[in-house]
């Protein structure tokens, strides 16, 4: 790898522009596009807003949010696929002291009284997915509140097909990323 980089460094102004062209290319390739992430953003605050309009006491004030790449703004087409993963996280702040299978059968019969959804619907071992097929899909991980003080970000609870839940903090992590791409590199000159 290193040889790589000398070769790179070693090219002519010319050839290194063309080379950062092509490069910014690719990754603009990868990447979801402006009307992507807008379409995306709108299909998964819709299904937070449809489950939060339910009656159901666990549903009530449901709030959806996106973690992971999609949160990180890091999103790219995964290998092989043409379709984007989206990762979800369906915070219901009054799950407290519901079950995993109760959480899952109230979003997941909610998600299927919906004429759009109900055709769409797949299980995941964390929740539901609701393919689009073709572009994108979302992931929806139901969570509860998992609290711990001190704990930056929002410390949850998500549920886990093998364990009933797990420790997450999604946006805890996301923050420390944003702390962490905000720092400036210190170039120093060797004398």
């Amino acid at each position: 790898m290193k040889a790589v980089f000398s070769k790179a460094r070693a090219l002519n102004e010319q050839k290194k522009s063309m080379l950062v062209e092509m490069l910014d290319s690719v990754f603009d390739n990868l990447d979801l596009t402006k009307t992507q992430r807008e379409r995306i953003e709108t299909a998964y605050n819709a299904v937070g807003n449809y489950v939060a309009s339910c009656e159901h006491p666990l549903l009530k004030d449901a709030q959806i949010y996106p973690q992971g790449s999609m949160r990180l703004r890091t999103t790219n087409k995964p290998l092989c696929q043409e379709e984007f993963d989206v990762d979800l996280i369906l915070f219901l702040p009054n799950a407290g002291y519901a079950t995993r299978d109760e959480i899952v059968k109230v979003v997941k019969q909610h998600l299927q009284d919906n004429d759009v959804y109900k055709n769409l619907l797949e299980d995941l071992p964390r929740g539901l997915r609701i393919n689009y097929k073709g572009d994108y899909h979302l992931d929806i991980t139901p969570a509860k509140a998992y609290v711990l003080p001190g704990l930056r970000g929002h410390p949850l609870w998500v549920v886990d097909k093998h364990t009933d839940f797990k420790e997450s903090n999604p946006e805890g992590m996301a923050q420390d990323f944003d702390k962490a791409c905000s720092m400036l590199p210190v170039i120093r000159k060797a004398h």
